[in-house]
């Protein structure tokens, strides 16, 4: 009789922290709860249960000394890795000695220190490329060292703002999102990144921000206002369902791109399919990208080349 009764209770147990912790992003599962057990959660819960919806495997926690304590960072990181989450702690003021230089080849440095800004400034930060989900939280991104942390992580040679890198902001006032129209914190469409504000009575508001492009205003949706427990964080995210597909009007910007010819002497035009065997990659790619820029309502300025190297 002893091991169906271990069995019921690791059920039990395993349906109770699926109930808790938004089950991983599986179904609905609740607990019946009395009056007396109700309870709003921590921002510690909400925090986990957001990452774990997303399935993600570890965590980026990038901290202002100025704003954190040891205990309080020491206590946040232990929490998550009793609930099986890694976590690699980052100061937002371990500086560089000096700015990076661009390598041989590669993007340029877009990242633009201030020497009358002792915050802006490059930093060690490096978050590795994984082809696990990542987390990155960053609490109250309204302040000097949290903006430059945001800075050097949108500047193109870093490009840390990807679509399995899941960023949580969080602050205790809304207004703070008009931090990030910042045009050196680009967002782009294809990024992960909520704002959680922790309002009072231990409530709080998720939102859902992006750039159409960094000269654009930020765009911001709610996902959940005025919520106060796991549950309801949980069914508001999957509501509102994948970012990607909210995404999609890219409000006319324009690219610049190329179309790469190797027969100049014999190739006649684009739409010309009478010479198939005539560069053909650029005549097939054409038509692809041709129907993404009416779905994604974009435009193209393409130039000619002759390679696919660097300019």
């Amino acid at each position: 009789m002893q091991l169906p009764v271990i069995a019921i209770v690791l059920l039990f147990y395993v349906d109770n922290s699926f109930a808790q912790n938004c089950g991983a992003n599986q179904g609905n599962h609740y607990l019946l709860k009395t009056p007396k057990d109700i309870k709003k959660d921590s921002l510690k819960t909400i925090t986990l249960a957001y990452f774990q919806f997303h399935a993600v495997r570890s965590l980026n926690m990038i901290v202002c000394p100025s704003n954190n304590t040891a205990v309080t960072i020491s206590s946040l990181v232990s929490f998550y890795m009793e609930h099986n989450l890694p976590v690699r702690v980052w100061s937002g003021e371990d500086y560089l000695p000096e700015m990076p230089k661009r390598g041989l080849f590669g993007p340029p440095i877009t990242y633009r220190d201030d020497t009358n800004d002792s915050f802006r400034r490059p930093l060690k930060l490096k978050l590795e490329p994984l082809a696990d989900k990542t987390g990155i939280i960053l609490s109250d991104f309204n302040t000097p060292c949290a903006l430059n942390v945001l800075r050097w992580s949108a500047a193109s040679e870093n490009n840390y703002f990807k679509t399995n890198n899941f960023w949580l902001l969080m602050t205790k006032d809304i207004t703070d999102l008009k931090a990030l129209e910042d045009e050196d914190i680009f967002l782009p469409p294809d990024s992960e990144v909520k704002v959680l504000v922790q309002e009072v009575n231990l409530t709080y508001s998720l939102l859902d921000v992006y750039k159409v492009a960094a000269f654009k205003p930020l765009k911001h949706n709610f996902i959940s206002r005025n919520f106060s427990h796991v549950e309801d964080m949980c069914k508001a995210l999957r509501k509102y369902g994948s970012v990607i597909s909210l995404r999609e009007d890219l409000e006319g910007i324009i690219f610049n791109t190329g179309l790469v010819i190797n027969f100049p002497d014999m190739f006649t035009d684009i739409e010309d399919l009478s010479l198939r065997h005539i560069d053909t990659m650029a005549k097939v790619t054409n038509r692809l990208v041709v129907d993404m820029a009416r779905k994604l309502n974009l435009r193209f300025n393409t130039y000619q080349t002759d390679n696919y190297g660097w300019r």
